[in-house]
């Protein structure tokens, strides 16, 4: 019996360890440390704020890659002070960390850098 159990215990662990590789792979697109993403506003809402279409693109995203969209921190601001045309969010997960700005051109661009 303790051998089954540990033999489900094992494929359990190699399951989850597969779908963060797999995840791993999707964001990075290939072996690269980070890589942009982009996604279409229409496919969010234009209305919203770049903080709220940040949170809503990263879920997004991740779920898409097949990632469970954790995201720990989410922090907005203007890069150059006084231009609202700079704005950019950084935002934190349990995979690594993005910076997301707006185009203006109805998408937004995810970067998406790996934390080692």
């Amino acid at each position: 019996m303790k051998k089954l159990m540990m033999a489900l215990v094992c494929l359990v662990v190699s399951v989850s360890a597969n779908a963060e590789t797999d995840c791993y792979q999707r964001l990075l697109r290939g072996g690269n440390d980070s890589v942009v993403h982009q996604m279409n506003v229409g496919d969010i809402s234009p209305a919203y704020t770049l903080r709220s279409m940040t949170i809503t693109g990263l879920y997004n995203l991740l779920t898409n890659c097949g990632c469970k969209p954790i995201i720990k921190k989410v922090q907005c601001g203007e890069a150059v002070k006084g231009n609202d045309l700079t704005e950019v969010c950084y935002a934190e997960s349990n995979f690594g960390y993005f910076l997301v700005n707006r185009d203006y051109l109805d998408n937004i661009n995810i970067i998406f850098n790996r934390w080692d």
